[in-house]
């Protein structure tokens, strides 16, 4: 359950800017349309880049290691946007460490999560059935949201980043926890029956 959320959650990460960036820029930043094609460029841009280091850097990097920095980067991304209203430019800077920050999240959290249970077909159509279910959800909140004044309008698709990027950290501890509670336990049944 906790991977199902996990990657639910990850879907708002990756997705929300994908889909939303460049009317928050247009609506509420009101940048004109050339301007946001640069800013969805370096977004894509990042997140290219990020998957192509990804390939060297996971022959050095654990694949824990790799999620930790990608929760990292992507939390920053999103709470810079917080200051975006007094300084519009911090949006470019934003945008390019989201990009580079979910860029291996999925493949890393699988690899890592192959490290304690095998990936069968049906870990995978779990896996996959969330982000799908997810994908239904996240425009339907977020769209929703974004024409809401009272909740912020625009601003509220920032909010959902900076709440999936916490639940995101949140999720992934727990994760770590159940993990070496898991290990603590099969290590003490095995003792028991020697």
């Amino acid at each position: 359950m906790l991977i199902v959320l996990f990657y639910h959650t990850y879907v708002y990460i990756e997705v929300t800017p994908t889909e939303y960036l460049a009317t928050f820029a247009i609506k509420f930043m009101l940048w004109p349309v050339n301007d946001v094609s640069l800013l969805m460029s370096v977004f894509f841009g990042t997140h290219c880049l990020g998957r192509f280091l990804g390939i060297p850097l996971s022959f050095v990097l654990r694949p824990r290691t790799m999620i930790i920095i990608n929760l990292i980067v992507t939390m920053i991304a999103y709470v810079m946007l917080l200051l975006v209203k007094g300084l519009p430019g911090i949006l470019w800077v934003s945008a390019a460490l989201a990009g580079i920050g979910m860029a291996t999240t999925f493949a890393a959290t699988l690899l890592w999560i192959s490290e304690s249970i095998t990936i069968t077909g049906r870990v995978s159509s779990v896996v996959i059935a969330s982000l799908s279910f997810s994908c239904i959800i996240q425009p339907q909140i977020v769209g929703r949201l974004f024409e809401v004044p009272e909740v912020g309008g625009p601003m509220s698709m920032v909010y959902v980043l900076v709440t999936a990027a916490f639940v995101h950290i949140a999720l992934f501890t727990s994760l770590l926890v159940f993990r070496t509670w898991f290990k603590l336990t099969v290590t003490v049944t095995e003792m028991t029956v020697d």
